[in-house]
């Protein structure tokens, strides 16, 4: 699956390693995306 966002902010990327929450559970790549107030995907 491809997805592009634009004007959007990445926090907390998770995407070429996989990470387990402190330690615990099944490793999942995972990612943040912080959307302005006014972009047009956020209703």
């Amino acid at each position: 699956m491809k997805v592009k966002l634009f004007n959007v902010r990445l926090s907390f990327p998770a995407l070429f390693e996989s990470k387990a929450v402190n330690g615990e559970g099944d490793p999942h790549f995972s990612a943040a995306f912080i959307f302005p107030p006014n972009h047009p995907t956020v209703a």
